[in-house]
């Protein structure tokens, strides 16, 4: 059987993941990206150069969400209470 060599993971997931690894217990949390930017000319194709921009992730992590704050019913919010309760 040929190895794997890929392994994707759903937004949720990685959020689950994520506050697993930090020790969360409480709160509503959501994926948080920081990104940078960048312009310059680019050659794609090759043969023609013009104005691009390039986004680079720079770092992945989670932000809370406010007590009392409605993120909408399309976004991926996880509750770290049903994901990763407090052990007893």
């Amino acid at each position: 059987m040929a190895q794997s060599t890929q392994v994707l993971f759903s937004h949720r997931d990685l959020i689950e993941l994520l506050i697993k690894n930090a020790g969360i217990h409480d709160g509503r949390w959501s994926l948080l990206l920081n990104l940078s930017v960048g312009t310059g000319h680019m050659a794609v194709p090759p043969d023609q150069t013009g104005p691009g921009v390039m986004v680079v992730v720079t770092s992945v992590g989670l932000q809370r969400l406010q007590d009392g704050i409605d993120a909408g019913k399309d976004a991926i919010v996880v509750d770290a209470t049903e994901v990763n309760p407090e052990p007893k």
